[in-house]
């Protein structure tokens, strides 16, 4: 209704797939301001905030820089503990905020798989199906979510309280 009326409409909701589905552009507020806004695609590429990359349902933690070498690969700290490798285009300060959006984790049974850096050892705090997929949470010093088909699930067979490699 609102497209074949091309009417300019003010739509407020907390739900991503709301906006991404009723919205040419979406503003983010936080405290009563307006933090970010774009297009969904631009939210989820370039987060401007934590806030901001969770409400496009994508991971984010605080990290602080702990190496860089000459081809921008870096190690990052994050909270909790955790230690990845990033690529960075450029370092422009000690922390920064590491995205990384569900789909690209990959959930394993054994940490030696491929060419995947960053494989954290956890375990299965919840399955949530979603349309044709499945959210896994995983506690691995932080929590963080992937999403996986359900083909998948049923290849690994997991379940709640199960030990996992997030990748």
């Amino acid at each position: 209704l609102l497209r074949q009326l091309a009417v300019p409409t003010i739509i407020v909701t907390h739900d991503a797939l709301d906006a991404v589905g009723l919205g040419d552009v979406v503003m983010v507020m936080e405290h009563g301001r307006i933090i970010q806004h774009g297009t969904y695609e631009t939210l989820l590429a370039t987060p401007s905030s934590q806030f901001v990359a969770e409400f496009v349902e994508s991971n984010a933690y605080s990290g602080k820089v702990k190496s860089v070498d000459a081809q921008g690969d870096a190690v990052v700290s994050l909270k909790g503990g955790v230690d990845v490798y990033a690529v960075l285009d450029e370092v422009r300060a000690d922390t920064l905020l590491v995205v990384i959006h569900p789909w690209d984790v990959a959930l394993l049974k054994t940490p030696e798989m491929g060419s995947i850096r960053n494989v954290m050892k956890g375990k299965i705090l919840s399955i949530c199906p979603l349309r044709d997929r499945v959210r896994v949470m995983v506690d691995a010093g932080i929590q963080i979510a992937a999403e996986i088909t359900r083909a998948s699930q049923d290849v690994l067979g997991i379940k709640e309280g199960d030990e996992i490699y997030a990748g």
